[in-house]
């Protein structure tokens, strides 16, 4: 059985609250099967793909880590035994997808676990990125 509802997968963005402006920042998914059972989740790419997205507060999407990066058309079961957590990371140098240096202010970020059919998404995190 494949289960990729929100009542059993639980996914966390970790990411700093405030930067200086051009620090190079980590960013975590956090993957939870919350169940008490083994959950087969199906998943695109290779290995355990997901994607993050930086964007203004109140505004467009500013980055993201998998622009125009091109995801295998392969699907990889990965279980999850029961209450077991994944952590995937990220990099990101406060850059735009178009290279440049984000300027000071709000942003917000988000991950997207990329599922065969579709992906599920984190809330919203804030950023604040301050003039170093």
């Amino acid at each position: 059985m494949t289960d990729t509802g929100r009542e059993f997968l639980g996914l966390e963005l970790l990411v700093p609250e405030k930067l200086a402006r051009g620090a190079a920042v980590t960013i975590t998914l956090r993957i939870h099967n919350r169940t008490k059972r083994h959950l087969d989740l199906t998943l695109r790419g290779r290995a355990v793909t997901f994607d993050v997205e930086v964007a203004r507060a109140t505004g467009p999407v500013v980055w993201r880590m998998l622009e125009d990066e091109i995801v295998p058309a392969i699907a990889l079961l990965r279980t999850l035994d029961p209450d077991e957590r994944i952590e995937l990371q990220a990099q990101w140098d406060q850059r735009t997808s178009e290279g440049r240096l984000i300027e000071p202010g709000d942003y917000a970020a988000r991950g997207l676990l990329l599922l065969e059919g579709g992906s599920l998404g984190t809330p919203w995190s804030p950023i604040h990125i301050e003039d170093g």
